[in-house]
């Protein structure tokens, strides 16, 4: 994710978030310690395939078993740059940023709805009402534009009703539709950033990267000032991500719509 942070300050353009992603592999740029570790293998082929040359729309694993979530975990900047699109720019753009690693219409489709949760966050709309009014939005594309409902048909329980589910049946593994379904019920059944953060660590199994797009999410609706300053105060290059995070906004406000200067 702060790759990718990093290649859109730079600039427009595919390549560049590919290019920062074979970094981070070969060079450990934006690792915490400078070591890299615990690797999916999906985004560890896919980048071995950008390294090789494949075309980065293409790099990403197209099979089944390639529905990690390792894409849903770093699309978060692209819903504050997609914030003023219309849904078709931001389907191609989340599709295109999820292929680079992930090319699966599943995990495809879970970037995109995570970007749509985030436009909607971003318009002060409750997570109710932005979960609801994201899925509302993708399934009717779905319902116009045959051939998907199968792969969409996956997300069907991803709505504000989730909160209603009993702890044990959500799962919290890398599969993409998991990490989606927990992320959702951990926000919805809480009221604040740390409690949010909190129930997804303590899903168990995948918990670091359920906790990250929980904290991603959390994080849009609370706001920095909703980070427990004991958290934010021992982050690994706090000083470095804050600077990052200071300039992409500043390029966003300079920036405005995008759609004359897509990411692709």
């Amino acid at each position: 994710m702060l790759c990718t942070v990093d290649a859109l300050c730079e600039g427009p353009g595919i390549e560049r978030i590919a290019n920062k992603f074979i970094r981070w592999l070969r060079h450990a740029e934006w690792t915490a310690h400078g070591d890299v570790f615990d690797v999916g293998n999906s985004t560890y082929e896919a980048i071995a395939r950008l390294e090789a040359g494949e075309r980065p729309d293409l790099a990403g694993g197209i099979e089944e078993s390639s529905n990690g979530n390792g894409s849903l975990m770093r699309i978060l900047p692209m819903g504050f740059a997609l914030r003023e699109e219309g849904s078709e720019f931001k389907r191609t753009e989340s599709f295109v940023i999820s292929a680079l690693t992930h090319g699966h219409p599943r995990s495809k489709f879970a970037c995109w709805f995570f970007v749509e949760i985030i436009v909607e966050i971003c318009r002060l709309k409750s997570i109710e009402e932005s979960v609801d009014i994201a899925h509302g939005r993708i399934s009717n594309w779905v319902d116009e534009h045959h051939g998907q409902e199968s792969e969409w048909h996956h997300y069907r329980s991803c709505k504000s009703t989730i909160k209603q589910r009993d702890r044990q049946t959500i799962q919290s593994s890398g599969y993409v539709v998991h990490s989606m379904e927990a992320s959702l019920w951990c926000l919805l059944n809480s009221s604040n950033y740390s409690d949010a953060v909190l129930k997804a660590v303590n899903l168990g199994d995948d918990s670091d990267t359920t906790g990250a797009i929980t904290g991603g999410l959390a994080g849009a609706l609370y706001g920095f000032e909703g980070i427990p300053e004991d958290w934010t105060k021992n982050l690994a290059r706090a000083n470095e991500i804050r600077e990052l995070a200071d300039l992409y906004s500043r390029k966003l406000l300079e920036a405005g719509p995008q759609r004359k200067q897509a990411h692709t």
